[in-house]
């Protein structure tokens, strides 16, 4: 009886995704067709549909690195790839269940009361700004993909594919980043753009770029592309080339963004922190940076990136982004001083009206256009709709609650993924170490890049965010599991040596 429902399922999302197709309903054939795919999976893949699931959303998540916003913008709006991802995962938890493995976790409970708190801080606001809305509220709409994915992977048990999975899209990456940054830069109009929008197809945000640059030199100076990828062998020239396209994407990210520039100093500044080993290995990025700057400054080398705010790839760029974010002043550049003031000026605005206003403890809502009401829009269309500054943005919108559930949070992870690195350390589990590295250097960028940029409200960004915190989750979890047998199995070990008590009697 349970396989005829389906099938009758799949009938009734045939018909209506047919239809929606002859009116021209988007909305309408989008719903028919996750119907469709759902009851794909539940008539024939029940029983492996968390990870049909995983394999389907890791792919989704190279698309985002591959193609940054354009990706994101695939599917008819205002139903997209990420949006359809979520309902197949909530789709998976109804199906299965398993979601309690993620629950047994203190972290998943603060995850829980912030998404709690963000649907409070949105649901009054539907009525009144639609759509507007939800899109806002993605910021902790997204944190659910961090329990699906900390569920499935547990209950999967395929927390060791993750890296695995990493190591080889990793080459891929390096390899695509510089020749789509200079497509975007010398025929960005040759692009195709995303049917019904005017988004192109390949769309780098360098902010977004710069994230996962900072992953992959993390991962690169760790070694973790020896213990999970193809090659086993340290070193050598594939380990050069590899370094060599990154620096080239790692040019065009910095130069365009100063956030970039901080979200990758951030990792790599941990990763050499908390891995002593991994500075012998950073001696191939230093030559590669020092060769690529001395060309640069002997051949005056300036690249034009077409950008309105008139950056550049020059020694001279880099140098001023770096000079903007620590006094203010940018030389020549100009610009970057002014963009900054604005969102100094902007920052400052929405403590007074928190922190020391009437938006203490309930903030101005999900929904509203939080540049319009402030009066920082810089957009002609009202596009511009948060602060450069995803912290800030939760304040504005959340008041000091939200902000305050936001830190504890975000700490609560932070501080348990060092504990878990330092009791790796401690026992010798080297790959441990390495994972808990790696993690935490990941969220620091992710929340670098997210102090100056409208960043996590985004698809391809939010969701690489929540999914790296998800996976975290799971580490964190099988590692008190596997320190726990690991206990057991000594305990047993002592019981068994223990020799036998005598009774003497006298």
């Amino acid at each position: 009886m349970r396989r005829l429902a389906w099938v009758w399922l799949l009938v009734i999302a045939g018909v209506v995704l047919v239809a929606g197709a002859v009116v021209r309903a988007p909305l309408v054939a989008t719903g028919a067709l996750l119907l469709m795919v759902a009851g794909s999976h539940g008539l024939f893949f029940a029983h492996r549909l968390q990870r049909a699931w995983l394999v389907t959303f890791a792919v989704i998540l190279a698309g985002y690195v591959l193609l940054d916003k354009g990706f994101a913008y695939l599917i008819t709006p205002p139903v997209f790839v990420g949006e359809i991802a979520l309902v197949l995962g909530l789709w998976a938890v109804v199906m299965t269940g398993g979601i309690t493995l993620a629950l047994r976790s203190p972290i998943s409970w603060l995850l829980i009361a912030f998404i709690v708190h963000g649907a409070a801080r949105t649901l009054p606001y539907i009525p009144v700004y639609g759509l507007n809305a939800l899109r806002d509220a993605a910021i902790w709409v997204y944190a659910v993909f961090a329990l699906l994915v900390a569920a499935f992977l547990l209950r999967s048990r395929w927390l060791e594919w993750v890296p695995e999975g990493y190591a080889r899209l990793l080459p891929w990456f390096l390899a695509w980043l510089p020749v789509a940054a200079a497509i975007q830069t010398v025929a960005a109009g040759l692009v195709p753009r995303v049917p019904g929008t005017e988004v192109p197809m390949l769309y780098l945000k360098a902010n977004d770029v710069a994230v996962h640059l900072a992953g992959a030199a993390v991962f690169l100076l760790l070694g973790l592309r020896q213990f999970h990828g193809r090659s086993r062998r340290p070193g050598g020239r594939g380990e050069w080339l590899w370094w060599s396209l990154w620096l080239l994407g790692a040019l065009w990210a910095v130069s365009v963004s100063r956030g970039a520039l901080l979200a990758i100093l951030a990792a790599i500044t941990v990763a050499l922190a908390l891995h002593p080993p991994s500075i012998s290995r950073a001696g191939k990025l230093v030559l590669s940076c020092a060769i690529v700057g001395a060309f640069l400054v002997a051949g005056n080398v300036q690249i034009d990136l077409g950008l309105e705010s008139g950056r550049k790839i020059a020694p001279q760029q880099i140098v001023s982004n770096l000079r903007s974010v620590a006094t203010g002043e940018a030389g020549s550049y100009s610009n970057l001083a002014g963009t900054r003031e604005w969102r100094l000026d902007w920052w400052g605005d929405i403590v007074g009206y928190t922190f020391l206003g009437e938006y203490f403890w309930t903030g101005k809502g999900y929904g509203i256009n939080l540049a319009d009401d402030d009066g920082y829009q810089v957009t002609a269309n009202g596009s511009l709709r948060s602060p450069h500054n995803g912290h800030l943005t939760i304040l504005a919108r959340g008041g000091v609650p939200g902000l305050v559930l936001w830190a504890l949070l975000q700490g609560a992870f932070g501080i348990a993924m060092f504990w878990a690195y330092l009791r790796a350390r401690r026992d010798g589990l080297h790959r441990w170490v390495r994972f808990n590295v790696w993690i935490l250097a990941y969220w620091v960028a992710f929340l670098t890049s997210a102090a100056f940029d409208v960043y996590l409200e985004g698809p391809q960004a939010g969701i690489w965010f929540w999914s790296v915190f998800g996976f975290g989750i799971a580490a964190l979890e099988a590692q008190r599991i596997e320190a726990r047998q690991r206990t057991a199995a000594t305990t047993r070990s002592a019981r068994a040596r223990q020799p036998l008590a005598t009774e003497v009697y006298v």
